[in-house]
């Protein structure tokens, strides 16, 4: 059967056989190369894929970004000054010597005279502990040790306070100045208590008053 097919084929004239020649490649090229492209196409169908996704999430986040109104860049700055001006309010210690001769200075300058200073009992002893008073540094609080110098970077600062109770007798118009001075402080602090008592011819004030200061940096 194979003689006679191939005499037959040799029967055929030259173009006729090489038109058989074609097509035979042609299937031979399909049956080898079809696997290999439909591979292809499904490895090019998932890259597609994750582009579509891509280019999905991207879409998203600009909405998203639309929505939440993220800040310019002149409101980034405003930001990092305050958060400098708020770090330079916070020394590295608790420098209660210059604490009581700066609210000492405003109280004299309000014409506060009789101004006396407390602290709670075991605070105060663990000051003397720590020598927490020993070698206190220029009152200015924007020093180069303040966390704020480190620059425009995530900085882990913990914070603590301590309370000073200060009484004095005063009019009310020196006492609203008082307060006006000591918020006026390069320090943090913040009023805990305020207790009048009206004597005559001047009222009795109580000011119990919370100092900030970078915990685990005393001393340093």
């Amino acid at each position: 059967m194979f003689k006679d097919l191939y005499l037959g084929f040799k029967a055929l004239s030259p173009s006729l056989r090489f038109a058989l020649y074609a097509i035979a490649f042609f299937l031979v090229c399909i049956i080898v190369f079809l696997p290999l492209y439909f591979t292809k196409i499904k490895e090019l169908n998932s890259i597609q894929s994750q582009i579509n996704e891509v280019e999905n999430n991207l879409l998203e986040g600009k909405a998203l970004e639309a929505r939440c109104n993220l800040p310019t860049d002149d409101e980034k700055k405003i930001w990092w000054e305050v958060k400098d001006n708020l770090f330079r309010r916070i020394p590295p210690e608790k420098r209660l010597l210059q604490l009581v001769k700066d609210i000492a200075k405003v109280a004299e300058d309000c014409s506060i005279y009789d101004v006396s200073f407390s602290m709670p009992d075991a605070q105060a002893n663990s000051i003397r502990r720590n020598r927490a008073v020993d070698n206190f540094p220029n009152s200015s609080m924007g020093t180069n040790d303040s966390p704020a110098s480190q620059g425009n970077k995530t900085v882990d600062v913990k914070l603590d306070k301590f309370m000073i109770r200060t009484d004095f007798h005063c009019e009310y118009q020196e006492l609203a100045n008082f307060l006006k001075g000591i918020n006026d402080l390069s320090r943090l602090i913040e009023v805990e208590s305020l207790q009048i008592k009206r004597r005559l011819p001047l009222m009795e004030v109580e000011i119990a008053i919370n100092a900030f200061y970078s915990k685990g940096r005393e001393d340093a």
